[in-house]
């Protein structure tokens, strides 16, 4: 088994672009309303270096919003940067706010995209 990763992400945008994001990061194959596969797919081997972790968003909760989407899962081992790079490539225009925290409490941090920008990855 793993160690658990938590992940918080708050999506923010107009009507038009939370729409997209929404339609764009369902999961099809998996039903879940946030899917890695669905944002970046790729073969089963290269997960871990193309999304930073090995499988896909589990026990993922979701709350939708006109102008707001919000997102709670937990991923295997680390925070899936390169799952926050694609989602700011596609949408350049949107504010992603994104928390994550290891269960053991070993690492949390902080992905942040804002107006255009992406501000890091802010370790604790």
């Amino acid at each position: 088994m793993p160690n658990w990763v938590s992940n918080e992400v708050n999506i923010y945008g107009t009507e038009e672009e939370i729409t997209k994001v929404r339609e764009f990061v369902n999961g099809t194959r998996t039903q879940e309303p946030f899917s890695f596969e669905s944002i970046f797919p790729t073969e089963y081997v290269n997960r871990p270096d193309d999304w930073g972790t090995k499988w896909d968003a589990h026990e993922v909760h979701f709350e939708d919003g006109v102008d707001a989407l919000k997102y709670s899962f937990d991923t295997a081992w680390d925070a899936p940067r390169g799952v926050f790079a694609k989602l700011v490539e596609e949408f350049p225009a949107i504010h992603i706010s994104w928390f994550y925290r290891d269960e053991t409490d070993t690492f949390e941090g902080y992905l942040l995209h804002y107006k255009g920008k992406q501000m890091g990855d802010v370790k604790f």
